[in-house]
């Protein structure tokens, strides 16, 4: 996935990711091929992650939740 945008782009590659959304599920299984590829290619992934949708409660609104999220697909937060 990442190989055609690397012709492209050196720098880095973004994904965003909706936590709590109907596409969380596709949204999750892109994540990890995404982060596969650019750590097989050694280019910087960044990963915008965002709580959405009717399955995001109060107690799970916050970016916590989804830095939680994020880790638990392999990726870390500078924050």
């Amino acid at each position: 996935m990442v190989n055609a945008l690397h012709a492209l782009v050196e720098d880095a590659v973004g994904c965003t990711l909706y936590v709590g959304s109907p596409a969380q599920a596709v949204d999750c299984a892109r994540l990890r091929q995404v982060r596969h590829d650019a750590q097989h290619l050694g280019i910087p992934l960044v990963v915008w992650a965002y709580p959405r949708g009717e399955a995001v409660t109060a107690h799970c609104r916050s970016v916590r939740s989804c830095r939680l999220v994020t880790a638990t697909l392999g990726t870390r937060s500078p924050v």
